[in-house]
């Protein structure tokens, strides 16, 4: 069974949610503007990183622009009541300006891979367990201004991350269990750092006042101990065996952090009304993702 951080993630926080998505391959048919606005920015800020680590200049203002149109011109987009497609433009359009300075000034270079290609959105796949295999797309492997290797995340947020994700996230565990699993691939002989850069996606400010659009970080900290990957590794075993005994219960959580308000599905679970959703085609991707 093929599993990513994402579908464990959605795993943990409701049973249900996982099960709508994953096994029965429901989908709104309105897609997050906020999933379509950072797709369309990691896409930019990773064609500049890759530029960078060859020696070529690419903007990514225009990928960003051009990107974003397309994905509005294609999609149903559900927008939030504090979201405009013309706010979130200009966010997304702001930081695409400042990145190349930002990156310029973090003393960050892409690695490049054995075959001369910069280690940008790179697919790696490792066995966490017998017939578990965990797949990350990792975002940049750098190396830093003083010469060691990191693993980096670009983030698209509203505030910044607290320290606990970057000490304890998951997601930066799991992508350095697949780097280390892939060092002939990413052209490295360890793992010093892992960390992120954020890209907060404030609206433009209508005064002179108040604080827009802003790229922090990059936020680094030393790689995570041999203990805690083996724990992750004995979680992702663990969750697993779950989804394949079909366990799937709901998880309401509480009234200050329920997370059915923001759920795809809350109709479904809460009325049994299908209206809004349709289902995925089941390609062998999605096959591998369900009940193995």
């Amino acid at each position: 069974m093929d599993v990513s951080f994402s579908q464990l993630h959605k795993y943990e926080t409701c049973g249900a949610a996982y099960q709508f998505h994953y096994v029965r391959r429901l989908r709104a048919e309105e897609v997050s503007a906020n999933l379509i606005f950072g797709k369309v920015l990691d896409k930019g800020m990773s064609e500049f990183i890759r530029g960078h680590a060859l020696g070529e200049y690419v903007d990514p203002l225009p990928i960003f622009e051009q990107e974003w149109d397309r994905a509005l011109s294609e999609t149903i987009v559900d927008f939030s009541a504090t979201q405009s497609p013309k706010d979130l433009r200009e966010t997304g359009a702001e930081l695409a300006r400042q990145f190349p300075e930002f990156w310029d000034n973090s003393g960050l270079t892409a690695l490049i891979g054995p075959g001369g290609e910069p280690m940008v959105q790179q697919k790696l796949t490792v066995q966490v367990a017998p017939g578990i295999n965990l797949r990350c797309f990792l975002d940049v492997a750098v190396l830093t201004e003083e010469g060691e290797s990191a693993i980096i995340d670009l983030k698209t947020a509203l505030s910044p991350a607290p320290d606990a994700v970057l000490l304890l996230g998951e997601q930066l565990t799991d992508y350095q269990i697949a780097a280390e699993a892939n060092k002939a691939k990413l052209g490295i002989e360890s793992i010093s750092q892992v960390g992120f850069i954020e890209l907060l996606k404030r609206k433009i400010p209508k005064a002179s006042q108040g604080r827009g659009p802003e790229i922090i970080g990059p936020s680094l900290t030393p790689a995570r101990s041999e203990a805690v990957m083996a724990e992750r590794r004995a979680k992702i075993d663990h969750l697993v065996t779950l989804i394949r005994k079909g366990v799937f219960f709901r998880n309401p959580g509480m009234a200050y952090n329920s997370p059915c308000s923001m759920c795809d599905f809350q109709n479904l679970c809460l009325h049994g009304d299908m209206e809004g959703l349709i289902e995925a085609p089941k390609g062998k991707a999605q096959a591998k993702l369900a009940v193995a």
